[in-house]
């Protein structure tokens, strides 16, 4: 009960859905093919112009944005290439800073005394001078013992004798390697850029090393930067055991974040730092990070470049605006000329649907409406055999002008010696009006000439194809169709039928025009033999078992078409034929004779609707021409068949000669090759052959090579060739032998020859023996006409060694000089 309750409900708007969803397909504002002319080219055209706006304006804001996305890109590239220069001329002036004091004597004489009091003395007051005339308060120096311990420190002057060697590793390789070094190294105190150089005493013995340093922050922040640009110093999480507390904003991501210097929407990027790394754009600012190493090339963090795109994306949506309502106002415009022009397509295609739905029909009298302007009323013509002379509704320059329709009547205008075209004709100028008023005259021009025109074709087709049904007027479009189609399928039939290779091809493209052209459903094709004693079918497309008789194969005699050579329908006798095996009721059948050489050669029968039989007499007519199109390329195959037969034949035996074998191998060799199959070869020779025509008489030979060649088939596989290969002698070519096959085959052709009798012209018999040579391919030969000549050197040997044998080919039989 619980699931009826639920339900039905469902249901119920199921329904609903289903029948609103119906109602809006019948509706004609949601049914494309009820739509108006109206609706079509003024609503339409107004959506699509309404959508074109929007998306012109959309694609031009993408240009935009793209614009200024480039433009963005190119300014954060020369910022960054600023940054960069400042870092580079910070280090530079660092070390032009710290050089001086390397050559100072107090600096010297104080580090190789070790006297800490003296060089505070002199080396406070000279850090103070520099950073009040720089004004870079993060500058200190910093001076080191070898190999790496702190001896003083110009920001803590108490600190002393640290050892440095594993937190300050650029102290340490200055010391080792005694050469100056610079880059940026991160300390308690945040990322400092460091310089520093070697000391060395007036004897040039090492005494330690001094280095000039400032806060990268610092820089950052004494920096006047560009407007809308921001940086933010990022440095690699590994850091944050070594700076000092004061020194770590946050640790958003793998990043210590360090001080934002007009950094646009500074938050966001602290999240997108925690969820996937330095972002690329926020909005409206744009962001590039510049990566920093240490002095060994070590990454350390980077610095965030920013860019705040606002102004530059204000200045494009305003630009944007104006130009789509200019756009907007323009496809207005072209809005209102579209349906003024409307009202006037609509008119002129309500009557030219008129009057083309009356020529469908046959009917040409119809016309479109126009001004009529005579030609008679502005010259004085005195050609009265002009066919406008008459009929003032025809358009002179379509008929009889240089701008004529039809070709017969083109450039017969008498005033065309005046005034060489019509264009300068005042007739034409009276006459000639836009798109619209030169249509109603083309139409109405070609109504008239197709009137003729289809009258004309359906006489010639009538007289082409021989019908009786002789056109008493212009005919309709369709009847014209069907006519011309039917021309065009003859003509391209009997263009397909010339140069096919046997009679199968031309019966199928016999039956393939049959059920393509004239739409034949259920046909066959009977072929008689030369002799007319025999039937065979050549197509069949009958469903129907007892469509054919069985009995006509035997004797075609009993084909009415057949005797008579004449076409035989069973309408309106259905008895006029026992073998018609429909009813009349529904079906007619047809059987058309096809004469070749004088005689009947074949029947094609075919069955048709009864209520569609007088309709097809065209098509029957057209059947007709298919098979006499189809009779002289039969009668050409047959003769040629059974030439090609006899060329490639014994004529004695049967056989197939030694011509066929050579074009036979050519193509089974290659096969044999690629399957790897063995073939085998046998040499067949009648022992004493010559004793029978020299004691029994050449016609005694001929029967018993005649005999012979009846054993040889019986003996071999259906598949396996037997040849003539010359006088006495037969080759057996043995298909895909297994081993040993070959060598049983031989012994059995040569036992079944020693049993058998022989029988002779006179009624007597004799017995005779074959000596047989065989050879395989590939086993004893990498060729074919090489194993047919192992094969009969093999047979030369067994007549050698007695006669009626069977030898296999072996290799010491080979002798070049022999052979």
């Amino acid at each position: 009960m619980p699931t009826k309750s639920t339900t039905a409900p469902s249901n119920g708007r199921l329904s609903s859905n289903s029948s609103l969803l119906s109602a809006l397909k019948k509706s004609s504002v949601f049914n494309p093919t009820n739509w108006s002319l109206r609706l079509r080219f003024l609503t339409v055209p107004a959506v699509l112009l309404g959508l074109g706006c929007l998306t012109l304006a959309f694609i031009f804001q993408r240009y935009q944005d793209m614009v200024v996305v480039e433009s963005v890109d190119s300014r954060l590239s020369v910022f960054q290439h600023w940054i960069q220069d400042k870092i580079t001329n910070e280090f530079d002036v660092l070390l032009s800073e710290v050089s001086p004091l390397a050559a100072m004597p107090e600096v010297i004489e104080s580090m190789r005394q070790h006297d800490r009091d003296h060089l505070v003395h002199y080396i406070l007051p000279y850090t103070e001078r520099l950073r009040a005339t720089t004004g870079r308060e993060s500058l200190y120096f910093h001076f080191h013992l070898p190999p790496a311990v702190s001896f003083l420190r110009t920001w803590d002057v108490d600190a002393t004798g640290s050892d440095l060697t594993d937190i300050r590793p650029i102290v340490v390789k200055a010391n080792k390697y005694r050469s100056p070094f610079r880059g940026i190294e991160v300390g308690p105190g945040g990322a400092a850029m460091r310089a520093i150089i070697p000391l060395n005493d007036g004897s040039g013995e090492h005494i330690g090393t001094v280095e000039a340093a400032t806060s990268l922050e610092n820089l950052l922040e004494t920096t006047a930067l560009p407007p809308y640009f921001g940086a933010m110093l990022l440095l690699d999480k590994r850091f944050e055991s070594v700076l000092g507390q004061n020194r770590i904003r946050g640790v958003h991501g793998k990043w210590i974040v360090g001080r934002g210097f007009s950094l646009p929407q500074e938050n966001r990027v602290l999240e997108a730092l925690d969820n996937s790394g330095a972002p690329e754009r926020l909005g409206n600012a744009f962001y590039r990070f510049l990566p920093l190493e240490d002095f060994e090339g070590r990454a350390i963090g980077g610095i965030l470049l920013a860019y705040d795109s606002m102004a530059l994306f204000k200045s494009t949506v305003s630009e944007s605006l104006v130009f789509g309502l200019i756009f907007l106002l323009g496809a207005m415009v072209l809005w209102f000329h579209i349906y003024w022009n409307v009202a006037r397509v609509k008119l002129f295609l309500t009557h030219l649907g008129r009057v083309l739905g009356d020529t469908v029909s046959g009917d040409f009298t119809g016309r479109l409406d126009t001004t009529p302007v005579h030609c008679l009323d502005i010259l004085h013509c005195t050609k009265t055999d002009c066919p406008v002379y008459h009929d003032p509704m025809r358009i002179c320059y379509l008929e009889t002008g240089s701008e004529a329709l039809s070709s017969a009547g083109r450039n017969t205008c008498i005033f065309l010696s005046r005034y060489k075209h019509c264009r300068l004709c005042p007739v034409y100028a009276r006459r000639r009006g836009d798109e619209l008023v030169e249509m109603r005259h083309t139409v109405n021009t070609l109504v008239r000439l197709w009137g003729g025109f289809t009258g004309r074709v359906n006489q010639v087709v009538s007289g082409v194809l021989q019908t009786s049904e002789a056109s008493q007027g212009p005919s309709s479009l369709g009847q014209v169709s069907a006519s011309l189609e039917y021309m065009a399928g003859l003509t391209a039939f009997s263009h397909d039928i010339q140069g096919v290779y046997n009679r199968w091809e031309v019966y199928n493209i016999l039956g393939d025009a049959c059920q393509r052209s004239l739409g034949l459903g259920q046909f066959a094709i009977l072929e008689f033999a030369a002799d007319g004693l025999a039937a065979n079918v050549a197509a069949n497309c009958f469903a129907a078992t007892d469509a054919l008789c069985s009995e006509m194969f035997a004797s075609p005699e009993l084909c009415r078409a057949k005797r008579l050579g004449k076409p035989v329908f069973s309408e309106p006798t259905p008895a006029l034929c026992p073998f018609f095996h429909v009813d009349p009721t529904t079906h007619v059948r047809c059987c058309l004779p096809m004469v070749m050489g004088g005689a009947v050669g074949g029947v094609m029968t075919f069955v048709v609707e009864a209520a569609a039989f007088a309709s097809k007499r065209l098509a029957l007519s057209i059947v007709q021409k298919y098979l006499t199109e189809c009779a002289p390329v039969l009668t050409s195959l047959n003769l040629l068949e059974i030439t090609r037969e006899q060329s490639l034949r014994d004529p004695l035996t049967g056989l197939h000669n030694r011509r066929f074998l050579d074009s036979y191998m050519h193509q089974y060799e290659e096969i044999s090759r690629r399957t790897e199959k063995r073939v085998g070869f046998l040499m067949v020779d009648v022992d004493y052959f010559k004793q029978v025509n020299d004691k029994y008489g050449h016609l005694a030979g001929d029967a018993v090579l005649k005999e012979l060649s009846g054993l040889l088939r019986q003996t071999v596989r259906a598949a396996d060739l037997a040849v003539r290969f010359g006088g006495e002698e037969f080759l057996i070519l043995l298909h895909e032998v297994r081993p040993d096959f070959t060598s049983v085959v031989a012994e059995k052709i040569r036992q079944t020859v020693e049993t058998h009798a022989f029988p002779l012209p006179d009624g007597s018999t004799i017995h005779k023996t074959v000596s047989v040579g065989f050879a395989e391919y590939p086993t004893d030969a990498a060729s074919f006409y090489k194993a047919i000549k192992f094969a009969d050197v093999a047979l030369y040997k067994a007549k050698e060694s007695g006669r009626n044998k069977v030898l296999c080919f072996e290799q010491s039989m080979w002798r070049d000089q022999e052979y």
